[in-house]
């Protein structure tokens, strides 16, 4: 199950599709100690993915879609 936080990372990654851990930080700037230990735990429960074009780049999963919805129900 989601935690808060993690729902709003999570929203947050869905709604742009890819984004930079960079842009991601600046997004929530307010959760900037924390943001590392949420991304990873999101990475381990396999919501998001990292992927590289050159840059790397944070894109949710099936398996994170699932996840927000069963949250937003």
């Amino acid at each position: 199950m989601l935690e808060s936080d993690e729902y709003k990372i999570l929203k947050k990654i869905a709604e742009v599709q890819v984004i930079t851990k960079y842009d991601l930080a600046k997004n929530f700037s307010n959760m900037n100690p924390h943001l590392n230990k949420i991304v990873e735990n999101l990475m381990k429960k396999g919501y998001i993915a990292n992927v590289s074009f050159g840059t790397s780049y944070l894109v949710i999963t099936n398996s994170g879609m699932r996840a927000l919805w069963e949250y937003e129900k």
